[in-house]
């Protein structure tokens, strides 16, 4: 989107891009609903279900976090099993924080009068940044990189940590 918005040819792209982000974020329905994906704009996608929960529905987000509570719930004293959930509901609640306000830049993009306008690129810069802290996480000094700590895990340390759990035995309490 950053590419796409610094000449004129590229503002249908840059529209297009924003669209679909409104509506991964919030679901198709749930985004023209609320206002933030304009009538005028068309659908680009089609999805029942957004990352976000919206008042109607259960996002993919907390949908998942509420199967680790689940796990959670039936770990016992398994130390290890503890921490991994740990790991995966702080990656978890970063990964909606970040989402959250990549959501709020998106429909600042969305409702802008002109693309041409410096703080639609000031938006979408840091659209760009939360995108790449979601996915691969924020690096807090004076680590080398994300970790599982709060505020510096993203997606894919989340997907890690689920892994971990897949290889734990789950007992019945």
């Amino acid at each position: 989107m950053v590419d796409s918005i610094q000449s004129k040819q590229g503002y249908a792209l840059t529209q297009r891009q924003a669209i679909r982000i409104i509506e991964l974020i919030d679901g198709s329905r749930s985004a023209r609903s609320s206002g933030d994906l304009p009538a005028s704009y068309p659908d680009m996608l089609s999805l029942p279900v957004g990352l976000l929960s919206s008042p109607t529905q259960q996002g993919y987000i907390d949908a998942l976090s509420a199967q680790v509570d689940k796990i959670s719930q039936t770990a016992g004293d398994n130390a290890t099993l503890r921490q991994h959930v740990q790991n995966v509901s702080n990656a978890l609640a970063d990964l909606k924080s970040w989402v959250q306000q990549m959501r709020g830049y998106d429909a600042q993009i969305l409702k802008a009068s002109s693309l041409a306008d410096p703080a639609v690129m000031t938006a979408a810069l840091q659209l760009k940044q939360l995108a790449g802290d979601a996915y691969t996480g924020r690096t807090i000094p004076p680590n080398g990189g994300p970790t599982d700590a709060p505020g510096s895990a993203g997606a894919y340390q989340a997907y890690v940590e689920c892994q971990y759990l897949a290889s734990l035995d789950i007992k019945k309490v």
